[in-house]
C-alpha cells in the first residue's frame, strides 16, 4: 500500500477518508467510524502495531467510500474492464482494448454488462455498432447463407480495430458475415439497403 492513512493528532471534523495526492492522509475516526476504532483497544497483544491496523482499516473504508458513489451497473462495468485487461477475453482483446477511445470502451462495457449471458446473436452485435458508427445496416442473403454488414463510415485502421473487437465479443462465430465499408450497396427487396440518406435507390 503506497498510500498511508493515520489518525489525525489534531482531530478535525473535516478529516475524512479520501483519495488525496499526498502519500499520507490524516483521518478523524470519530466522525463515522467510532464503533470500529473503539474496538481497537482490544488489540494490545496483536503482533501488528495499532498504526498498521488503522492504516489497513482506513484503506478498506476508503475503498467502500469510493464504491458508494457507483451504481450496480458501473461496478459491473469496472469488473468487466478489469477482466479484459487481465486477459480473461483473450490476449487479442486486451491488446485492442489499449488502442480504442474511452467513449467506445464505455459503450462496449455497457453492452457487455447489459447482455452478458444472453443471446449473442446479430441483434446485440448490431445494437452495439449503432452506438459507435454513424450509419449501418445488416441483411441476410439466403443464396449465400451470409450476413452483409454495410457501414457508412470509412474503412480506416481505427474503425476496423473497433469493428474487430465488437465482432469478437458479440458476433456468433458460426455465422458468416461480409463487411462493406463506405460504398453503398443495395439489395432488391430489402428496404434498409435501398436508401442513401433520404434518397431511394430504384
Amino acid at each position: 500500500m503506497e498510500k498511508r492513512f493515520l489518525v489525525g493528532k489534531t482531530i478535525s471534523p473535516y478529516l475524512e477518508v479520501c483519495f488525496e495526492s499526498q502519500e499520507v492522509s490524516y483521518v478523524n475516526p470519530l466522525i463515522r467510524f467510532s464503533e470500529i476504532f473503539d474496538s481497537l483497544k482490544q488489540l494490545e497483544d496483536c503482533d501488528l502495531s495499532i498504526e498498521n491496523v488503522e492504516n489497513i482499516i482506513f484503506h478498506y473504508l476508503a475503498y467502500l467510500d469510493m464504491l458508494k458513489g457507483l451504481d450496480k451497473r458501473q461496478i459491473k462495468m469496472d469488473f468487466l474492464e478489469q477482466e479484459i485487461k487481465n486477459g480473461f477475453f483473450g490476449k487479442g482483446v486486451t491488446e485492442k482494448w489499449k488502442k480504442i477511445k474511452e467513449k467506445h470502451k464505455k459503450i462496449i462495457l455497457y453492452m457487455l454488462s447489459e447482455k452478458m449471458g444472453k443471446n449473442r446473436g446479430e441483434n446485440i452485435f448490431l445494437e452495439t455498432l449503432k452506438k459507435i458508427f454513424t450509419g449501418l445496416s445488416l441483411t441476410y442473403e439466403k443464396s449465400t447463407e451470409a450476413y452483409y454488414l454495410y457501414i457508412q463510415d470509412s474503412q480506416n485502421k481505427y474503425n476496423m480495430l473497433v469493428l474487430g473487437l465488437v465482432k469478437y465479443l458479440f458476433w456468433s462465430m458460426e455465422e458468416k458475415i461480409e463487411i462493406v465499408w463506405e460504398k453503398h450497396y443495395g439489395i432488391i427487396g430489402v428496404d434498409d439497403t435501398m436508401h442513401i440518406s433520404q434518397i431511394s435507390i430504384v
